[in-house]
């Protein structure tokens, strides 16, 4: 069950990144439009499902819809430097292939860079509330810990150090009887 809540949320979180593009790419447009004159939307538009399916494939490929139950901000921040580089490399590989005759590199820039700072903001909000819904009990995995040793010991602590992560022990599991109880 909790399989499928996770496949069905990465699905929606893909499509909220894919409008998060969409929204980059018309916000880019725009404010080149207004700098200087530019082919119209109909022109370039094609970009667009491109753009989104890139992003998307780059974003899964570098790990981001993994369970992020135990990330920092650092590693999200690490993937979408990862796809900007990455994207930029095959979208202008792609549009020298196919010789497009003229691709502005600030319509360009301006929707990496936006692309780029609404997934950003999008996954550290998700985060965030999911941190705080876990830290209140919400959202958390039951585990079972084997062993009592002290590396065991380590981890309940720093499961209890970190209720954000949403871990609740249940038990530990040890073959010496003597503990027991």
């Amino acid at each position: 069950m909790l399989k499928e809540y996770a496949r069905v949320f990465s699905k929606v979180t893909m499509i909220f990144d894919a409008i998060a593009v969409a929204v980059a790419f018309m916000l880019a447009y725009f404010l080149r439009s207004m700098l200087y004159p530019f082919d119209t939307f109909q022109a370039i538009s094609w970009y667009l499902p491109f753009l989104m399916l890139l992003w998307v494939a780059l974003l899964h490929y570098f790990g981001m819809y993994e369970p992020f139950r135990t990330k920092h901000v650092s590693h999200i921040l690490l993937i979408i430097l990862k796809t900007v580089i990455s994207g930029l490399v095959i979208f202008t590989s792609v549009m020298h292939i196919l010789k497009h005759p003229y691709l502005s590199r600030l319509f360009l820039g301006l929707n990496f860079i936006f692309a780029a700072g609404f997934i950003l903001l999008e996954k550290v909000f998700l985060m965030s509330f999911l941190r705080f819904s876990r830290s209140k009990g919400y959202n958390y995995k039951n585990i079972l810990i084997i062993g009592t040793n002290k590396r065991a010991k380590k981890l309940v602590d720093a499961i209890h150090l970190h209720s954000e992560w949403g871990l609740k022990i249940i038990g530990f599991i040890d073959d010496d009887e003597a503990l027991a109880g």
